[in-house]
């Protein structure tokens, strides 16, 4: 399509999946932008990011993103991507529904909620993301199928639109 792209925004719990983005684009796509998109209430990554040094969560939070709802940042990805990741975003539950739905009804995949978080905050932070050639990722299926079936369900569906 002879794009370039602006953001990637990249699903992220531990860093892993984040720094190997990361070290990716260095090579490949130096002015794109990488985003770390982690659940809300269990940011990790912008937690340790601002502090300068890794953070670890306190047990007890709760959300249906179990993928990314770790409480360690870890330590190789964590110094690979400092000073090479452009921001965070933390995406509510039912901003990661939202993606799911949107995941299967418009692309015919099924995404878990933690792997759905990055198309979730394309969605919901259009603003900030306005003009701007955006990838995301996308990972996983492995979901509850009561929490895909009430994701899916009709009825949240209509309350989203």
């Amino acid at each position: 399509m002879g794009l370039t792209i602006d953001v990637l925004l990249v699903c992220c719990s531990g860093g892993g999946l984040a720094a190997g983005c990361a070290l990716a684009l260095e090579a490949l796509s130096p002015q794109t932008r990488l985003v770390a998109v982690e659940a809300r209430g269990f940011e990790k990554m912008a937690r340790s990011l601002s502090a300068g040094r890794r953070l670890d969560l306190s047990p007890g939070g709760r959300t249906i993103c179990d993928a990314i709802g770790g409480l360690h940042t870890a330590a190789i990805p964590f110094e690979i991507l400092k000073g090479r990741i452009a921001d965070t975003i933390a995406v509510t539950d039912d901003d990661a529904r939202l993606a799911m739905q949107v995941a299967f009804s418009e692309f015919g995949l099924a995404v878990e909620p933690g792997g759905a978080v990055a198309l979730a905050a394309a969605l919901t932070c259009r603003r900030s993301l306005a003009d701007r050639v955006i990838a995301v990722t996308i990972s996983g299926r492995n979901v509850d199928l009561g929490l895909a079936a009430d994701a899916l369900s009709p009825a949240r569906i209509d309350k989203t639109a």
